[in-house]
């Protein structure tokens, strides 16, 4: 085969540089590409990066803020980086803070809203979910609130908070009048002997189920 190639005159470099040449102009744009797609990559982490790092200093200027005594001037500066910074982290947790000063106040509505602005990632739907909760049980929403709790045992990534949301909506089912979606919800938890709440749901178990109808 070799010979045959020799005698054709197609060796092995001669086929890669007729290539080359056939394909300068493809190649190089092919390359440009390339660079462009690594290039645009590289701006789009750099300003994520840079947005996240901005995002992080307004979230602790206004902890410092509200730190100092000045809430008024805290909720403003949470309220604005929340709004700026919105789908970053600093810019989540800049929104529960938020919602918490003003639970602080007895505003639980302005609380709620806050959180609503909020684009919470994996780690963070389930604080979002059970703050929220918490809202709708300062307005008296108790139904409501167990709901949202249940929706914070859909989003936790852990046992231990699965458990602490089912708890919260059990709770918070008793105050709704729900008495058989309070037993089940401690049920949920007595299924676990290994659940720090476990002793807790045996006892509220017995207690909701001994209560008269009604009761």
């Amino acid at each position: 085969m070799a010979d045959l190639k020799s005698q054709l005159g197609f060796s092995g470099e001669d086929a890669a540089s007729d290539f080359m040449a056939r394909n300068k102009n493809a190649l190089l744009y092919g390359g440009a590409a390339i660079l462009l797609v690594i290039g645009g990559a590289w701006y789009v982490n750099r300003s994520n990066t840079l947005k996240e790092e901005r995002a992080g200093q307004a979230y602790a200027t206004a902890l410092q803020t509200a730190a100092s005594g000045n809430i008024p001037l805290a909720q403003t500066d949470l309220q604005k980086m929340a709004l700026r910074y919105r789908g970053t982290a600093a810019g989540t947790s800049g929104s529960l803070a938020l919602a918490k000063l003003y639970y602080d106040e007895g505003k639980f509505q302005e609380g709620i809203d806050a959180i609503s602005s909020a684009s919470p990632d994996d780690m963070t739907k389930f604080d979002v979910a059970m703050l929220k909760a918490t809202g709708l049980e300062g307005l008296s929403k108790y139904e409501e609130a167990a709901n949202e709790f249940k929706n914070a045992v859909n989003v936790a990534r852990f046992d231990a908070d699965k458990d602490l949301a089912r708890a919260a909506a059990a709770r918070a089912f008793v105050q709704a009048g729900k008495k058989d979606e309070a037993i089940a919800m401690w049920k949920e938890i007595a299924e676990n002997p290994k659940s720090r709440s476990y002793l807790e749901a045996q006892i509220r178990i017995g207690e909701l189920e001994a209560a008269p109808a009604g009761a």
